[in-house]
């Protein structure tokens, strides 16, 4: 027959239960043992929790992302790492860089200042009646594959052809400082929706957003003087443009989804 003692260790032992002796040895070293106990507890809990993450991220098909419920990337631009120089064919001209070509894809952050110099202007083409549309093609800076666009307030104007076929972009926002908008900058960039204009913009060239075929109506700035021949043409997803009264347009045929002329009310 086994004697009570040993009959309550078998139970404690069986059904897992820890056992803890008191009064052998000092308070002290029970109260380390009891700390160590749920320290060692506590971090396989954490590591625990780590390795589902890290299996559930392995293991899981990325959700694809909506991009018309997906925050604007450059909500809080000053919270966002630029991209690496590297990243970029630049050129220094007149204390200004210019961006000559973004060879990174996806969310793209311009840097504010490169070698010194303030980032402040996007696509080095100058364009005239000869340019052909390949040219613009392969002069463009930001090509498609970007898909948001971080400009850094350093910018002053956006060059010929700068986006000419960046079908990936969804959205842009264009500092106050920038002044301009060259010919085709954004030709044909036809998953482009919204489009936020700069409070010293003065002009928006040739063909600037022709082709931008899911672009929403634009809210021009005051400071617009000066809109080119068919600058929002084939915009077909507009209703209407506001025009600032001090605008010399030049629009150039209506969108096709449009009878008549555009809709143009000044301010």
């Amino acid at each position: 027959m086994k004697s009570p003692k040993t009959h309550f260790l078998s139970t404690v032992v069986l059904l897992g239960l820890p056992l803890v002796f008191s009064g052998c040895g000092s308070s002290e070293n029970s109260q380390t043992e009891k700390t160590e106990l749920a320290d060692k507890t506590e971090n396989s809990g954490k590591t625990d929790q780590t390795d589902k993450a890290e299996n559930q991220k392995e293991g899981e098909e990325p959700e694809e992302i909506d991009l018309d419920k997906e925050e604007p990337v450059d909500q809080f631009p000053f919270l966002l790492k630029p991209n690496p120089i590297d990243d970029f064919t630049w050129e220094v001209s007149g204390n200004l860089v210019t961006i000559i070509k973004c060879k990174a894809s996806g969310k793209v952050v311009l840097p504010k200042v490169i070698a010194g110099f303030p980032v402040g202007r996007i696509g080095s083409l100058v364009s005239d009646g000869n340019t052909l549309p390949r040219q613009f093609r392969e002069g463009n800076a930001i090509p498609d594959g970007v898909t948001a666009l971080v400009i850094p307030d350093s910018l002053k104007s956006i060059g010929d052809g700068a986006f000419y076929g960046c079908k990936s972009l969804t959205r842009l926002k264009i500092p106050d400082e920038v002044t301009s908008v060259g010919k085709y900058a954004f030709y044909g960039c036809e998953n482009l929706r919204n489009v936020t204009y700069g409070t010293k913009l003065t002009s928006i060239g040739e063909g600037a957003f022709y082709g931008c075929s899911r672009l929403t109506d634009p809210t021009l700035p005051d400071s617009l003087t000066y809109i080119g021949q068919k600058a929002f043409e084939h915009c077909s997803s507009f209703t209407g443009i506001t025009i600032p009264i001090a605008a010399r347009i030049l629009l150039g045929r209506p969108s096709p989804n449009i009878s008549g002329p555009p809709k143009i009310r000044p301010n």
